[in-house]
């Protein structure tokens, strides 16, 4: 599985998640990181650390089966500051963490089957005030999700 297609379906998983402030809306979710955020909510995903796991087995003269572990960084600029006091752009955040944990949760192979083994929300990091964005700061909520997928990796010829 590669770093793309898990941002393009982290992107289509994300844009079901519904904007509490404008009924009938649903978050912006950015299948690449843009240059600027163009709107508000949007989602912005970052291929974090990786490790590999080689002793799974599923090794012969060809090649050999991998464990490929990936984190991923989805952060949900909610609001640019300046817009609203802290107390009230605090509160804008405030419904999302239900918001999205439901949708990221009902998404447990990340709507791809070709290699996934397992797709995990690992929490969040919190409502903040400082994400900064293209020289903006935002108030919003980084989300932490890994992506589990099973690959085969092959030899070099005559190794």
């Amino acid at each position: 599985m590669t770093v793309t297609n898990v941002l393009t379906a982290l992107a289509e998983i994300e844009a079901e998640i519904s904007n509490p402030w404008l009924p009938g809306q649903f978050c912006y979710a950015y299948e690449q990181a843009p240059f600027s955020i163009g709107q508000t909510p949007s989602f912005v995903n970052l291929p974090g650390a990786t490790s590999y796991d080689m002793n799974i087995g599923g090794e012969d003269e060809y090649g050999i089966e991998v464990i490929d572990t990936r984190l991923y960084t989805c952060t949900l600029y909610v609001i640019p500051q300046g817009e609203g006091g802290g107390g009230e752009a605090f509160g804008q955040c405030e419904p999302f963490f239900d918001l999205a944990r439901a949708v990221f949760l009902a998404h447990p192979a990340l709507k791809l089957t070709n290699g996934i083994v397992e797709f995990r929300l690992l929490g969040d990091d919190g409502a903040r005030g400082n994400l900064a964005y293209a020289g903006q700061l935002y108030y919003g909520i980084p989300f932490r999700v890994q992506a589990i997928s099973r690959t085969r990796s092959q030899y070099a010829d005559n190794e």
